[in-house]
């Protein structure tokens, strides 16, 4: 049990560095509501490791969490997440990510675009710090890394609600 747990920490630890490494969504974090059993966590860690990108799931049943880290070189595609917790039988709550990217501006929308393609994540923040730090970003179109809350839009699109931004090391 405590060698699973270090395994599975160590590999979520190499899914952040190599998710940022390439410059896309490296690790997800998302509430997981209703799971009362091991079963139940079992149940949704097979539906998430099937996620597109993914490389590890690790659910914590007691605290209704499930992380997620990215296989090398690829993305997690969150906008399937909630549908894969839905299929599990559970409603999934919050998503939050890190990413990292470049951020463009269109008018006065700022978006992160990740390398590869795919659908840009539009972006907004109530934090000055981070506000500042995504205008910075997208002035500078320097590579950032940047973590905060996902809500998946009705028309396909992703929103990032961010939290934090930092340069790309």
């Amino acid at each position: 049990m405590i060698r699973s747990k270090v395994t599975t920490i160590l590999v979520m630890a190499l899914g952040l560095v190599a998710g940022s490494a390439v410059g896309q969504v490296g690790s997800a974090r998302v509430e997981v509501k209703g799971m009362s059993c091991p079963f139940c966590a079992l149940g949704v860690e097979k539906k998430l490791g099937r996620v597109p990108g993914v490389a590890n799931v690790d659910v914590g049943m007691k605290k209704g969490i499930a992380r997620l880290a990215a296989a090398k070189e690829a993305s997690i595609d969150v906008k399937a997440v909630p549908k894969a917790v839905r299929e599990a039988g559970f409603t999934p709550g919050a998503i939050t990510i890190v990413a990292s990217g470049t951020i463009h501006r269109t008018g006065r929308a700022m978006h992160l675009v990740l390398p590869g393609g795919g659908t840009p994540f539009d972006l907004d923040s109530a934090s000055e710090a981070a506000k500042v730090g995504l205008a910075q970003a997208a002035d500078g179109g320097r590579p950032v890394t940047v973590r905060g809350k996902v809500e998946v839009l009705a028309a396909g699109g992703v929103r990032l609600h961010v939290t934090a931004v930092s340069e790309k090391k």
